[in-house]
């Protein structure tokens, strides 16, 4: 099954909550770029993946398995097959999407029966962005991220994602946060107006990573940090443009793709 990057074309950070994570409100816009996971029969929980380094106990791949086997009991395993090609620590949510696959893959091959409410009540145990995967598409997301509900769907743009040579965890990035933003979703929502793309986290991590505010600013006028990053996304109406803008990026940024929303 494919399981797809997601961008954020708004991203609010509205203040800390007294269990310590951050209240925000967000729109989160599924695109075409996927890793793909497969499930095989075995008896224990198992983890294969091209990339050997992300076969460990906090890989959301496994803890999505275990959690649903404990949570309901079951006794038998699986093997989870992972190809890997959304890169980790980019603000693409490529973890998550796969922890939701997992979920949904699992939740048929031990004949669960679970429904969609109850597989997004189990994907907010995992995550702030898991239960946007159950979903996808475009949705508005609030709390902490986990409480999702689809809103008018996107119109298709080609997309052009850039990484600079460096990731950001979730965690630092969440660390550099000392004020809080106004809620712009309303506004954004009412005629999709790109240029009111918009995240919060570009206040606090453009004057620690000037590389981060050069990529924004080179991948042209409809351009925005991806969650907390460290990638950087730029819309574009036709893939010719798309495709020119990533030519000219490749000489500056080893890791450039083109996609499209969804």
């Amino acid at each position: 099954m494919i399981t797809h990057a997601k961008i954020n074309l708004v991203l609010n950070i509205l203040g800390k909550r007294p269990d310590g994570y951050h209240e925000v409100s967000t729109v989160y816009q599924q695109v075409e770029m996927h890793d793909t996971i497969e499930i095989e029969e075995h008896k224990d929980v198992l983890l294969e993946c091209n990339h050997a380094f992300l076969v460990n106990p906090k890989n959301l791949c496994l803890i999505a398995a275990n959690l649903l086997r404990k949570k309901y009991h079951v006794k038998e395993g699986a093997k989870i097959i992972l190809e890997k090609n959304i890169p980790v620590a980019a603000g693409l949510s490529g973890g998550s999407s796969n922890a939701a696959v997992v979920l949904r893959l699992l939740n048929r091959h031990w004949d669960l029966k679970l429904s969609q409410e109850e597989l997004l009540s189990v994907a907010s145990e995992l995550g702030s962005d898991v239960p946007f995967h159950i979903l996808g598409g475009t949705c508005l997301g609030t709390g902490r991220g986990e409480q999702v509900k689809p809103v008018k769907p996107f119109p298709t743009m080609h997309c052009v994602i850039a990484r600079p040579d460096f990731g950001v965890k979730t965690r630092d990035a969440y660390a550099l946060v000392s004020s809080y933003g106004k809620d712009t979703i309303d506004t954004f929502l009412e005629k999709y107006d790109l240029n009111l793309l918009h995240n919060d986290f570009e206040r606090f991590l453009f004057p620690k990573y000037p590389k981060l505010k050069d990529l924004k600013e080179s991948l042209g006028k409809h351009a925005l940090l991806s969650g907390s990053g460290s990638c950087v996304f730029g819309l574009f109406p036709t893939v010719k443009e798309a495709k020119e803008k990533a030519e000219e990026l490749k000489g500056s940024y080893k890791d450039v793709w083109v996609t499209r929303t969804l």
